[in-house]
Parts: structure tokens; C-alpha cells; sequence
């Protein structure tokens, strides 16, 4: 295995709000459980995944959203997961190959993945220079509930993990229930989706009736199953994401007598259904991971082949008072909300930064090398803080840091520096001083017309 470059050069940028090669900084890497080979291999197309792991395997799902985007990963990276081995320990055996520097981004594909496994992942990036992100579709993080996945990241500050809700993956389910008894019938349709569904004519008794509606509905392409659960309660399994139902049964079936049954609509579980391939971390991924570190925000960006959700004001406030992003319709096109990792940063800032340090530490590294030596003198010095100086321009240029603000660098004079460091060949500390670009993600406007 390569020795390091932090074991020559120590460098620590820290952020007042608070290593990978420079060009892993595109890569991403899916830590695959369906992969058989022992290395970690490349792939640069959808077919070259599903040749190697099946169109449907969970692998091929994420590499699907990865390539779909905008602007999509030259090559993505897959390795094995062992699943009957500590994730923790599988990762850092993934990380002694390459010596890690060939990607930056780590997501998981396993069809069984659960809640330990990503809190296991987010512990183990926390440690290392590169990012991690899933996508869940718990209910509870719609809610004030705080056991759920985001809520225990966000309590743990973790800023190198970030997070999508989905309500993909799993199937809604409706409970239809009749709120009165009904004596006698005369009817007219429902819809469903906009289909009209044939009047069911009252028999016996609403148990007869109920039974014929659910075999009615589950005519409908829409439903998978539909089923009389309980008295005048029908259970709806939807195939499909958010079919419409529309059944007013005091139209459906008109009573007789002086009372009057309708029917009551609950949605019990939220889903899209099993057809929906949304990964949404691998979608943000592959729209965001081929441009410059740090120059474009991870909000506002609309996604190829994934769904929005519809989320009320209050799901919406619960999700994203938990640091995990959403993708919804807002205006004319869908868009992702808020690019933040679980400890509230920017996704932008973390990865900027990250590039910022591994492009300081291969230019300084390479001038070590390159050079038959650099001398302990103030222009030795120089040519150090010269590197660091064109690595924080590129910064500046690739829009991590703020050109308005100009960075600041200064470095201890060689006669100023303890004669142990000198005898040690540290060089002096070399310190600089720079501003976040930033991004601009609200804008309020005030303006006076007058005639």
C-alpha cells in the first residue's frame, strides 16, 4: 500500500461556521453486497452495470440515476460488501485499496438495507475525507417524531452524511370505511383515476355491498388489492403512486332511509409503489459530482427520472427541520431541497473544502519531489506559500471562495522559527485567511408602482 501524503504534509482547514486525489473528487463509489469480484472496478456505462449485476439488481438501480442526469460521472466505482462482516470493518479494508484516492462519494446498495447500516456508514465517514448519502422513506421523518434516521444523524452533527426522504419503495395504502348502515339502493358511478367504476347495486346487506365494491376496485389498474378488512372497512394496496379515488357513496349508493352513508378516504401507509426507481442520493450524485467541487449549490436542481413527492406545509416543515433533503414540484419543475448535509452545512461547502486541502497537499507534495530539495531559507519558504497561493486562486476561480474577499496568506520568517523545528525540517507555520463564496438560495423583493 502508498504511504500517504498527510504523513509529509499536516494541513487542517477549519471552518469559522466550522484525502482524496484531486481528480477522485467526481467519483462516485457504490459499496455494493451483489458484487462477487474482490477489487474495486470501474464502469462508465448503465449496459457495463447491468451486464455485470442484472437490470434489477440494487446496484444497477443507483448506477440507472448516476448516468441518467444532467451532467453525469465519467466512471463510477463499485466494490464488495461482505454483509456478514462488520460494515465498519469492511469499510476500512475498502479504504487501504487505491489507498481510497480514487473516489469521493460512497453510497450502499443492498437489498436490505436498514437503519443500523446507514447510522454504521455515517459513523465511519465522519472520519474520513469523503462524503456518504441514502435516501429513506420512513414515515416518521414527516412528523415531530425524533427516532427516526435524520432526526438521530442531525442529533449526532454529522456532516459528511447527507440524506433524501422518498416516499418510493414502498406502496400506499388507503382504508375506505363506511361511515353508516345503508337500507336500499339506487347508484350512480365513482371514479377512480378518472375511470368510472360500475355502480354496485345494494343487496342484503352493506356487508354485500362492501364486498362488491372492493372486487370492483381491485378491477382497476391502479390497485394491486382491495379487500373488506373489517365490517364496512375496505383496505386498498395501491400499485401505483397516488391514484385518485373519488367515491362519494351517498351518490354511489343513495339511501332510502333517513340515514344517509358516506364514505370516509384514509391514507394508513404513504408509498409511490415498487415501480418507482427514485434513488435520489444517487440521482444528486450523478447531476452534481462531475462539476467543480464547491462551484454550484446541491439546491435547486432538478433530477432525470425521479418523482417529486407531494408533502403538506407540515411534513415539509418537519423534513427539512431534520437536515434531510426533499425533491419537490416547486414552479414549473421539480427541484431538490435544502443541499445540506445531517449537521445543517451546505453539502457544497464540505466538498469545496475538501477539494481546497487535497489540491494544497498534492502541489506542496509535488514540489518536494520535483525539486532536488527546498531549502530552509525565506525564499524556500516562498516557494511553499506560492503552492498554497495558486491552489487557493483555483479555489477562488472554481467559486468555493469569494473573489470580493480576497484570501490573505503570511508564514513565520525562517529566523523567527525554534532551531528543534529547524533541526527537524518543519518548515515554518504557514497561515492564510479566506471567505466562502457562498450561494444564494432566497431572494426578497420589494418594489412601488405608481401611475
Amino acid at each position: 500500500m502508498s504511504q500517504p501524503i498527510s504523513d509529509y504534509i499536516d494541513i487542517q482547514i477549519t471552518r469559522d461556521t466550522i484525502q482524496v486525489t484531486r481528480t477522485g473528487f467526481g467519483v462516485p463509489l457504490v459499496f455494493s453486497a451483489e458484487a462477487t469480484f474482490s477489487d474495486v472496478r470501474s464502469f462508465s456505462t448503465i449496459t457495463e452495470v447491468r451486464d455485470e449485476f442484472g437490470s434489477n439488481s440494487e446496484t444497477a438501480k443507483q448506477a440507472e440515476r448516476l448516468f441518467d442526469q444532467k451532467f453525469k460521472p465519467a466512471i463510477i466505482q463499485v466494490a464488495r460488501w461482505d454483509t456478514a462482516n462488520d460494515l465498519t470493518d469492511e469499510l476500512d479494508a475498502l479504504i487501504q485499496k487505491e489507498n481510497g484516492n480514487s473516489w469521493y462519494s460512497l453510497e450502499l446498495a443492498y437489498d436490505q438495507l436498514d437503519d443500523t447500516d446507514i447510522l454504521d456508514a455515517a459513523a465511519w465517514v465522519s472520519g474520513q475525507k469523503k462524503i456518504f448519502g441514502y435516501q429513506s422513506n420512513t414515515e416518521d421523518i414527516l412528523t415531530a417524531s425524533t427516532s427516526d434516521i435524520a432526526s438521530s444523524l442531525k442529533t449526532l452533527n454529522n456532516e459528511r452524511t447527507f440524506g433524501f426522504y422518498t416516499s418510493a419503495g414502498k406502496k400506499q395504502i388507503l382504508t375506505l370505511t363506511l361511515d353508516a348502515d345503508f337500507v336500499t339502493a339506487n347508484v350512480t358511478n365513482g371514479t377512480i383515476d378518472g375511470i368510472a367504476i360500475t355502480p354496485v347495486p345494494f343487496t342484503t346487506n352493506h356487508d354485500d355491498t362492501m364486498t362488491a365494491l372492493a372486487v370492483e376496485l381491485a378491477l382497476n389498474a391502479s390497485i394491486e388489492t382491495a379487500v373488506v378488512s373489517a365490517p364496512r372497512v375496505i383496505t386498498i394496496t395501491c400499485l401505483n403512486e397516488f391514484p385518485t379515488i373519488n367515491i362519494d357513496m351517498q351518490s354511489f349508493i343513495i339511501t332510502l332511509g333517513a340515514s344517509q352513508a358516506g364514505i370516509v378516504i384514509i391514507e394508513t401507509q404513504r408509498g409511490r409503489g415498487d415501480t418507482i426507481n427514485n434513488q435520489l442520493h444517487a440521482a444528486i450524485l450523478g447531476r452534481m459530482m462531475p462539476l467543480d467541487a464547491g462551484s454550484a449549490t446541491w439546491k435547486f436542481k432538478n433530477l432525470i427520472n425521479v418523482a417529486p413527492d407531494e408533502l403538506t406545509t407540515t411534513e415539509k416543515t418537519n423534513a427539512l427541520g431534520k437536515n434531510i433533503n426533499l425533491y419537490l414540484e416547486t414552479g414549473p419543475l421539480a427541484n431538490t431541497r435544502e443541499g445540506t448535509m445531517a449537521s445543517g452545512e451546505f453539502i457544497d461547502v464540505i466538498r469545496g473544502i475538501d477539494k481546497l486541502e487535497a489540491g494544497i497537499s498534492e502541489s506542496i507534495f509535488t514540489v518536494l519531489i520535483a525539486l532536488e530539495k527546498v531549502p530552509y531559507t525565506n525564499d524556500g519558504v516562498n516557494t511553499i506559500v506560492n503552492e498554497v497561493s495558486k491552489e487557493l486562486q483555483i479555489a477562488t476561480d472554481e467559486g468555493i471562495l469569494s473573489a470580493e474577499r480576497p484570501f490573505v496568506i503570511e508564514a513565520d520568517l525562517v529566523e523567527n522559527v525554534p532551531s528543534s523545528q529547524r533541526a527537524a525540517r518543519i518548515a515554518p507555520d504557514i497561515k492564510f485567511t479566506a471567505f466562502l463564496a457562498g450561494a444564494i438560495h432566497k431572494v426578497v423583493i420589494r418594489g412601488r408602482i405608481s401611475v
